[in-house]
């Protein structure tokens, strides 16, 4: 059998490595019986009849074992621990995973089934004839697959955690970034609290809570248990921070995805005498990848501006180039100085910590703070530059230029010569 991530030549020689090539997954997850009274049919486990010694079935080849504890139910539920042992272990072959449990005395049993995994782009490699749809982007409606296509089932962009403006709860605060809600302090004062989640305001009316933990757990029941948030998300609570994720999406009955990356590394090949020969198949390994380019340089999404009447920089993001629905399926953008800073900087953009993600939109604008020259205002005709740059995009080159200066002199106007005088004009710089 192949490895994870083997590729195959022509003639039959394996060549290894990381990513790009992945196991070809379905929606049913392949598990088999392999030690014990349990037995496996199809994706089920059936763990009922545990009896004694060591209890062990696979799902996509990995292994998962318990040993007969007391009873067929503990050693079911200890079969249950070992599984998400094994799926936090290999999370490529495993993380798309899902298991069911039936706890029913008597009847124990585990269904596997393989779901998207938030954040993993698959490729659809086979060619469907039916039950090849699926609401991935959990907007009520079914998109259709076949092959070739991409999916992604993207993690949602949190951007705000706050009291509402209108009745808001007293005394809370929280921040937001990417998929996780943190509160600093619970409301001591009941009244609302809005969630921004991929440009979509959830207000939720929050009660008083003593404890952030307390508050957290409260946000997320009440995320939870708002009928929009709940079709597109899960909230799941944790100390004082709660978590979001996408909703669940099965992969549809009818594809057959892999799992792929944007760069194969790490080459070797044993028939060929290990890395030294890939340089003669054309693999030179520091050459060989492929990042996904999404950034046009002659046309960069990030747009900077100076508002020259807050005296401050400000940034726009061109939403039809990297934002939702695009190759790059982006939902927020945010801006920030040197990773190391602790402040903002003298041109007004703020540290990392302090940086605020934006959903992007056709609107949607980050500004910086403030800044000025600190030294002494010159006069407006004493505002000049010495050199100029030029970008020609066609030759990729730059042109420096510097400045001029002097003065042109028409004919018989120079003061305090009486001779005729022809027109003359000096001119000094235009260096290049």
């Amino acid at each position: 059998a192949a490895n994870e991530g083997d590729l195959f030549l022509s003639n039959g020689t394996t060549l290894t490595g990381d990513g790009r090539v992945k196991p070809v997954f379905s929606s049913t997850a392949a598990v088999a019986q392999t030690a014990g009274q349990i037995s496996a049919a199809s994706n089920v486990v059936d763990t009922s009849s545990a009896a004694s010694g060591a209890q062990t079935f696979t799902v996509n080849g990995v292994s998962i074992s318990a040993t007969f504890d007391t009873n067929a139910a503990t050693t079911h539920t200890a079969l249950k621990a070992a599984f998400e042992t094994a799926k936090s272990n290999n999370p490529e072959l495993l993380g798309h995973v899902t298991m069911t449990a039936d706890d029913t005395g008597g009847s124990e049993s585990l269904t596997f089934t393989s779901a998207f995994k938030p954040g993993q782009k698959y490729l659809v490699v086979n060619t469907p004839t039916a039950n090849n749809t699926a609401d991935v982007d959990r907007d009520g409606t079914a998109e259709t697959y076949t092959k070739g296509s991409y999916i992604t089932l993207h993690n949602p962009v949190a951007t705000k955690l706050d009291a509402s403006a209108s009745n808001g709860a007293i005394g809370f605060s929280g921040t937001a970034s990417d998929t996780l809600l943190t509160v600093t302090s619970g409301a001591t004062t009941a009244g609302n609290i809005d969630v921004d989640v991929d440009g979509t305001t959830y207000t939720i009316a929050s009660g008083t809570n003593t404890t952030t933990t307390a508050q957290a757990t409260e946000i997320a029941s009440d995320l939870n248990n708002d009928t929009a948030f709940a079709a597109k998300y899960v909230a799941t609570a944790s100390g004082s921070t709660v978590s979001i994720a996408p909703k669940s999406v099965d992969i549809p009955s009818g594809i057959k995805v892999i799992a792929i990356d944007e760069v194969f590394s790490n080459l070797n090949s044993e028939e060929l005498g290990g890395t030294s020969s890939l340089s003669g198949l054309g693999l030179i390994q520091s050459e060989f990848s492929n990042n996904t380019v999404w950034v046009d340089e002659k046309n960069p999404p990030i747009k900077i501006s100076y508002d020259t009447v807050n005296q401050r920089f400000q940034f726009g993001v061109n939403h039809t180039a990297i934002g939702p629905g695009t190759d790059s399926n982006f939902r927020a953008f945010k801006i920030y100085g040197a990773a190391n800073a602790d402040g903002t900087n003298n041109l007004g953009i703020p540290a990392p910590d302090a940086a605020t993600s934006v959903s992007i939109s056709s609107t949607a604008i980050i500004s910086g703070e403030p800044f000025v020259a600190d030294g002494a205002e010159l006069q407006i005709n004493a505002k000049r530059f010495g050199v100029s740059v030029e970008y020609n995009s066609d030759v990729k080159t730059f042109t420096f230029a510097s400045g001029t200066t002097g003065e042109a002199i028409g004919a018989d106007k120079a003061i305090g010569v009486d001779d005729t005088q022809k027109a003359s004009n000096i001119q000094l710089g235009a260096m290049r």
